[in-house]
C-alpha cells in the first residue's frame, strides 16, 4: 500500500537545510520519511528531526516503510508550493512517488540508524566545547522558519565532545491560538574536534595593546 501524508510544509523547508551535498554520501542527500511521522535529515555533522504531522495525527498514521525524497525533488516542490491565503499550518502531500506535483523516486540507498546518535539528556554534563559558525547559523535559520517569528534563536545544550541537542524553544500553536507550544523539532550537532580546548591563548587587553 502506498501512503499519502499531508506534511508540514514548515518541517519538510528545515529539514532540506541539513541534507550532504557530497556525492559520495548520495543516500543523505534528501529527507528521511521515518514511519514514526518524521522528516529527518543529517551531513554527518548535524542533523535535524522534526515531527511531519501533530501528534495526534502521528498515532494515527498506517503502518509504512521510511523513503528519502531526493533533496532537488523537494526543493523544487516547495518552491512552487503555494498554500491557501491565510493557512496557519500549510500542508503538502507527499508519497514515495511524488511530493507536491513533483514526480520522483527515492533515493536507493539506505538511511543511517538516526536514533543512535542522539545524545541521553540525563547523561549530557554541559561541557562546553566548539562549534562550526556555519552550523550554527543553519540552526537560527531553521528556528526563525519553525517559530513564525524573527527571533531564530536556536538553543544549543552541550556536552564537551559528544553530541549536543538543539533547541527550537516555542511557538504559536498551529491552529493559530494565542498559546505558545515546543516547536516539535530538535537537532543534532557534532563539536569540532578542539584539543586545546575553549580557553583562548591570549588575552584580549594584549592584542590591543600598542606595540613597543
Amino acid at each position: 500500500m502506498t501512503v499519502a501524508i499531508e506534511a508540514r510544509a514548515d518541517m519538510l523547508k528545515a529539514a532540506l537545510m541539513f541534507i550532504s551535498r557530497e556525492p559520495t554520501r548520495y543516500y543523505l542527500g534528501g529527507v528521511y520519511v521515518d514511519p514514526a511521522g518524521l522528516a529527518v535529515s543529517t551531513d554527518g555533522h548535524r542533523m535535524f528531526v522534526g515531527a511531519l504531522v501533530p501528534d495526534d495525527e502521528r498515532a494515527t498514521l498506517p503502518a509504512f516503510d521510511g523513503w528519502t525524497i531526493p533533496g532537488e525533488a523537494l526543493k523544487r516542490a516547495l518552491q512552487g508550493f503555494k498554500p491557501p491565503r491565510g493557512k496557519v499550518d500549510p500542508r503538502i502531500t507527499i508519497s514515495p512517488e511524488r511530493v507536491g506535483d513533483v514526480a520522483c523516486k527515492p533515493i536507493d540507498g539506505s538511511f543511517p540508524d538516526w536514533r543512535r546518535v542522539i545524545p541521553e539528556a540525563a547523561a549530557m554534563d554541559g561541557a562546553a566545547a566548539q562549534y562550526q559558525g556555519e552550523y550554527l547559523a543553519d540552526f537560527d535559520k531553521a528556528a526563525v522558519l519553525l517559530r513564525g517569528d524573527r527571533r531564530g534563536q536556536c538553543r544549543v545544550y552541550q556536552d564537551g565532545q559528544n553530541p549536543a541537542l538543539v533547541s527550537f524553544g516555542e511557538r504559536g500553536n498551529y491552529t493559530g491560538g494565542p498559546i505558545r507550544v515546543p516547536v516539535p523539532a530538535f537537532g543534532v550537532l557534532m563539536p569540532l574536534r578542539d584539543l586545546e580546548g575553549v580557553k583562548p591563548p591570549f588575552t584580549a587587553l594584549s592584542i590591543l595593546k600598542r606595540p613597543a
